[in-house]
Parts: C-alpha cells; sequence; structure tokens
C-alpha cells in the first residue's frame, strides 16, 4: 500500500486538467494547472457540472501535491463530524 498515490487516480481529461474520481467513478475534484502572476501551479475544486458550484480546496506547487490535496479533502468530508480527540 506504501507504493500507492492520489496521482494514481487522476484521470486527464484535456490538457492541463485532470478530474478524481471517487471509488465508484465519480468525480470529486478538478484540478487544474495554472499561472499566476508568472508562476505555474495547479489549482484545486470541488467537482460540480455548473463550474459556479464549485469551492476552492487549494493551490499547489505540483501536481502530487495537489491530488493529494483533493485526496485528503476528499477523506476528511466523509468523516463524521466530531469534536477534535472526541472532545478531550
Amino acid at each position: 500500500m506504501a507504493d500507492w498515490h492520489p496521482i494514481l487516480n487522476a484521470i486527464e481529461v484535456a490538457a492541463g486538467e485532470w478530474w478524481m474520481p471517487d471509488p465508484l467513478g465519480k468525480p470529486y475534484a478538478v484540478v487544474r494547472l495554472v499561472e499566476v502572476r508568472g508562476e505555474r501551479g495547479y489549482r484545486v475544486v470541488t467537482y460540480a457540472l455548473d463550474s459556479g458550484d464549485r469551492s476552492l480546496i487549494g493551490y499547489y506547487g505540483n501536481l502530487r501535491a495537489a491530488t493529494m490535496g483533493a485526496n485528503h479533502w476528499f477523506v476528511s468530508s466523509r468523516a463524521a463530524p466530531s469534536k477534535p480527540n472526541l472532545g478531550w
């Protein structure tokens, strides 16, 4: 399991754009190559059919970190809401 990384799940749908699918194949995030003030990086947003309904997950310096950020968001969004450390 140590060799697996979320980047292996990324599906390139267009040049510079990847969708991150859940276990059922439904996309949950969009990773896009962007250039901001002359610096290239990756912008990660939640997936929605209407791009106006997407929420920013974050900006990352490389594709590996971007897909990890998307996966972290996905996994944490599936957890039951609770207090940190069960309130201790």
